[in-house]
């Protein structure tokens, strides 16, 4: 029963400091919009690796799909 009550030293705060908190709203909008642009820098890659040829034979199996 001594540990319970031992003196401990004072440990660092990990609490940030006031001016680093956010709107939660802002941040959950910035989350997605840097998501949204991550996606279609993406799929931009992925059109600019394609040739037109390709890019004709996929949309004949994908217009079903679709």
């Amino acid at each position: 029963m001594s540990g319970l009550f031992a003196f401990r030293p004072m440990e660092t705060s990990t609490a940030l400091p006031s001016h680093c908190y956010r709107d939660p709203m802002l941040v959950l909008e910035r989350k997605q919009e840097e998501e949204a642009a991550a996606e279609k820098r993406e799929q931009a890659r992925k059109l600019a690796r394609m040739s037109l040829a390709r890019i004709r034979a996929e949309s004949l199996f994908t217009k079903d799909a679709d």
